[in-house]
């Protein structure tokens, strides 16, 4: 990727230098939006996880963050993991990184796209359509940042230079002016980018670039700014109790799925998430699954049960003996509990692993029980 080699440091001294001789850094692209960012409930009339989302659209203000704050106040049963898609062209930085500090404490999912909502009747948003042209320039990037997990594609995002001037820095610090205040903020978007995840070279390119600097499918995955939180690591062996387990994580280390035998040799799986889903919503959820499919064979209920666990909860299923784990496939490589019940359906509880090492490790696990 041009100008993004793996020279120390490089990313930081040149932004850092710029900044000090007193370049104005300013939003040069003017807002394709009509109005401040608003917010509703999108959906496609149906009763299902992923049937109804958080439509935002419109530019960041100062104010764009306190209205998000109450948005999400007044709609509090969108879920535990909530869907928002984002479309803005301009803002400004500083409440575009407290919007985002807000999405990730909701774990909000989030895309760029538009629907055709009516932000002042939502009685009227279902069904919805999509509408083309969704775009997430300047500081909406940051915004986006803030997503736990995070979709975009070639074309969707794109950098430009961030103002200098505003509220990127806290209240509690003591005000500075001139170049002081440049490497300040510049260090101020530096820190968030990096608290959420992204690659530290986002904030460089942005800083540098001379207009909208729209970015590729592979910039996006290179700067970790398209994002999967829920991707699952490739199989690892650990030595466990009198045996070992085989495991993998997702990439925000929040679900953990182990395999392993007991000392009558049943073979289990033993899904943790850690998402700070409370126990008693985790208890209610669970009670009304009705379908548990592991690795491609169903399993029955009796074989399922729930822990609580301090950050979470973890489902145990116990395996049928016939899994051939060599001839596992993507399609079949998955742990899905699902309600199926009439009136709603969802999935409580979905992994989706890789076929990395699974072979190799499940050989070891099962033949070391614990």
């Amino acid at each position: 990727m041009t100008g993004m080699g793996d020279r120390a440091h490089a990313w930081l001294r040149a932004p850092l230098m710029w900044l000090a001789a007193g370049a104005a850094v300013l939003l040069t692209v003017a807002s394709a939006n009509a109005a401040a960012m608003r917010f509703a409930v999108a959906g496609n009339g149906g009763n299902c996880v992923g049937c109804e989302w958080i439509a935002a659209d419109g530019d960041i203000t100062a104010q764009t963050p306190d209205d998000f704050a109450a948005f999400l106040k007044k709609n509090s049963d969108l879920g535990v993991q909530p869907s928002m898609t984002l479309n803005s062209t301009v803002g400004d930085i500083g409440a575009a990184m407290k919007l985002g500090e807000l999405m990730r404490a909701a774990r909000i999912q989030v895309s760029v796209g538009r629907s055709n909502v009516n932000f002042d009747d939502p009685s009227k948003n279902f069904p919805h359509e999509d509408l083309p042209g969704a775009k997430c320039f300047g500081a909406c990037v940051f915004a986006f940042l803030g997503g736990a997990g995070r979709i975009a594609k070639a074309g969707d995002i794109g950098v430009q230079p961030f103002a200098t001037a505003g509220t990127v820095m806290p209240s509690d610090k003591p005000p500075v002016s001139g170049e002081a205040a440049s490497l300040q903020r510049f260090a101020a978007v530096l820190d968030y980018s990096i608290r959420m995840g992204a690659d530290a070279r986002l904030v460089s390119l942005a800083a540098g670039a001379a207009d909208v600097r729209i970015l590729t499918d592979t910039e996006l995955t290179d700067l970790k700014i398209a994002w999967n939180e829920n991707k699952m690591s490739g199989w690892r062996l650990e030595p466990y109790g009198k045996g070992a387990i085989a495991f993998a994580k997702s990439a925000d280390e929040r679900t953990t799925v182990t395999l392993y035998c007991d000392a009558g040799s049943k073979r289990f799986a033993l899904v943790t998430r850690e998402d700070g889903t409370p126990p008693d919503q985790a208890k209610q959820l669970f009670a009304t699954l009705t379908g548990v499919s592991a690795f491609g064979k169903e399993v029955k209920m009796d074989g399922v049960s729930l822990q609580i666990k301090p950050k979470g909860y973890a489902v145990r299923v116990a395996l049928p003996a016939d899994i051939d784990w060599r001839r596992q496939t993507v399609e079949t490589l998955s742990i899905d509990i699902v309600d199926t019940a009439p009136s709603a359906s969802r999935s409580f509880l979905q992994a989706y692993m890789a076929l990395t090492s699974l072979a190799s490790t499940t050989s070891v696990a099962f033949r070391n029980c614990i």
